[in-house]
């Protein structure tokens, strides 16, 4: 999903996302195509771990509780497969995560795009002016109508809503400057959802279990060491003393 998602921002229709070159291939035919082919063999290896998954959970169709060898062999016949191939894409993975480039301007423009906040436009007809939202639904939606078919924004909030409720509406421009601002969209809301305040509390909590896990994965990785550590010198001592014949 990853993948899939880099590979759509990376078009030219979203551009929201670079890449350098060596995470690329030349197309074959057009010289000034970029194919992202690295991000296309990390979409498809998960395929052999859902082969085995498959595997898995037919092996265990129609299968009774208790000790059974369609359990015991055939459901993990190909785990450790699955696993190195986890291990393999990880590596690739960190690589394009690292390399990725966001194009925070052309963001920004699509996030206003294509009439993306009029939900809040009408959240704001409702709020400020007490309209039921289903009026102010049919304001909102006459709006970008109106806008489509060439009116001015102001012109157009203003006729839709004299059209739906028989009043002028006072301070039209200031209204849609609140409501169509992405950034003013994220700073009003609150609570849960894609708020800045929110989504900076969820970043900083994401980073805190990350730390917390890194943390973990280092104290294993030391104990995993002392262990082969302490593996390799008893190895070391039964060689030694299989050489020498003298008893343990």
């Amino acid at each position: 999903r990853m993948c899939q998602d880099f590979y759509l921002w990376a078009t030219f229709e979203f551009g929201m996302l670079e890449f350098p070159d060596r995470v690329a291939i030349t197309s074959s035919i057009m010289p000034q195509k970029k194919n992202l082919a690295v991000l296309e063999h990390l979409k498809a290896r998960p395929a052999a771990m859902v082969g085995a998954l498959t595997t898995a959970v037919a092996a265990c169709r129609a299968v009774p509780f208790g000790h059974s060898q369609e359990v015991g062999f055939e459901s993990g016949r190909w785990l450790w497969g699955a696993v190195e191939e986890l291990a393999e894409m990880l590596p690739a993975a960190r690589v394009v995560i690292e390399c990725a480039k966001p194009r925070r301007d052309r963001m920004a423009e699509l996030a206003g795009a294509n009439f993306a906040t009029a939900t809040t436009l009408a959240d704001l007809l409702s709020t400020r002016f007490g309209l039921p939202f289903r009026e102010a639904h049919h304001i909102t939606g006459r709006y970008v109508r109106l806008v489509l078919d060439g009116a001015t924004p102001q012109a157009a909030i203003e006729s839709a809503y004299m059209e739906q409720t028989g009043e002028a509406l006072a301070e039209a421009q200031a209204l849609l400057d609140e409501a169509l601002d992405p950034a003013s969209v994220l700073d009003a809301t609150t609570g849960c959802g894609p708020s800045r305040k929110e989504s900076t509390s969820l970043l900083a909590e994401a980073r805190l279990r990350l730390a917390k896990a890194e943390a973990g994965l280092a104290r294993h990785c030391q104990r995993q060491e002392a262990a082969e550590d302490l593996l390799a010198k008893a190895c070391a001592r039964y060689e030694s003393v299989a050489r020498s014949g003298s008893p343990a």
